[in-house]
C-alpha cells in the first residue's frame, strides 16, 4: 500500500530522516508473522497488514510518528506443521524489537507503539515493554489490532470468524486483494478436543499449548463466505481512527 505525506524510515535518506526526527514524538513498529492462514491466503499477510495499517496510522496522526521498517516475522510455533511458515524464538523476537527501540531510543524518541497483527506475539510484547520501560524508561505501547475493534467483530457470526476467515481475511481483501486468492480459500476443517471447549468461548477457557494441526487439518478456522472489503475498510477505518486519539493523548507531553 502506498501512503503519501509520512514518515516511512525504509524509503527515506539519513538526511531526510534527520529531519522527521526534529518534529515527530512517537516510533511506530509494525510487528506481524510469516504463517500459514489456511490454503487461499498468503504467508506473509500478517506483516504485510501490520505495515500497511501503521502507514495509515502515521498518515492520521502526521507528523507525530514515524513509522520503521516492519518485524514481518513472529512467534510462530503453533503454525509449523504447516510449510512456509517461520518461526522466531520468543527470546529472538524480543531482541528485535528491543534493538529496534534501542536504535531510534539513541535519537531521542521516548515513546513507542507496536501494532501487531499476530496473536502469537501479544504476549512477547507486553513482556518486552516492561522490560524496555525498566532499561531505557521509554513506555512502549502496544495493541493486536482486533483488540481495537471488538465491537464491529462481534457483528460477525461466530461460525465464520477465525484464522483464515473474517476479521482477518476481510481486512486483506480491503487493503491488497493481491494478498488472498478467492477460489482457493476453504471453510476450517476444525475437530477441537474436549478439552479445548474452553478455547472455543468467549464465557470461560483455560490457556495451554496446543498446535494448529491438532485442531484443523487445512489450517484454517471459521467459514470465508461472504466476507468483503467493505468490512474490511470499516475495521482498518476504525482501527485508525481509534489509534490516532490514543497517539495525541499518548505523546502530548513529549
Amino acid at each position: 500500500m502506498q501512503v503519501d505525506g509520512i514518515y516511512l524510515l525504509p524509503e527515506m535518506t539519513w538526511k531526510e530522516a534527520e529531519e522527521a526526527y526534529k518534529v515527530a514524538k512517537l516510533a511506530i513498529i509494525p510487528v506481524g508473522s510469516n504463517e500459514q492462514h489456511g490454503p487461499g491466503i498468503k504467508l506473509k499477510v500478517d506483516g504485510q497488514q501490520a505495515y500497511d495499517m501503521a502507514k495509515l496510522v502515521a498518515k492520521e496522526v502526521h507528523p507525530l510518528a514515524v513509522v520503521t521498517p516492519p518485524v514481518m516475522m513472529g512467534v510462530s510455533y503453533h503454525h509449523m506443521r504447516f510449510p512456509g511458515t517461520v518461526t522466531l524464538r520468543q527470546s529472538t523476537f524480543m531482541a528485535v524489537i528491543e534493538d529496534i527501540v534501542t536504535s531510534m531510543h539513541r535519537f531521542g524518541f521516548k515513546k513507542f507503539l507496536l501494532i501487531d497483527t499476530h496473536g502469537g506475539n501479544r504476549h512477547a510484547c507486553n513482556v518486552v515493554a516492561m522490560e524496555l520501560k525498566e532499561k531505557l524508561g521509554v513506555e512502549v505501547a502496544h495493541t493486536l489490532y482486533i483488540d481495537l475493534v471488538r465491537d464491529v467483530a462481534a457483528k460477525i457470526p461466530v461460525e465464520k470468524r477465525g484464522h483464515g476467515s473474517d476479521p482477518g481475511l476481510a481486512v486483506a481483501l480491503y487493503l491488497d486483494e493481491d494478498l488472498v486468492h478467492m477460489d482457493r480459500l476453504e471453510k476450517g476443517d476444525e475437530h477441537w478436543p474436549y478439552t479445548m471447549i474452553g478455547s472455543r468461548h468467549d464465557m470461560w477457557k483455560v490457556d495451554y499449548p496446543w498446535y494448529t494441526h491438532e485442531i484443523t487439518d487445512n489450517g484454517a478456522f471459521g467459514n470465508p463466505e461472504g466476507t468483503s472489503k467493505e468490512l474490511g475498510k470499516e475495521i482498518v477505518d476504525k482501527v485508525v481512527e481509534r489509534l490516532g486519539v490514543f497517539i495525541r493523548d499518548f505523546v502530548k507531553n513529549v
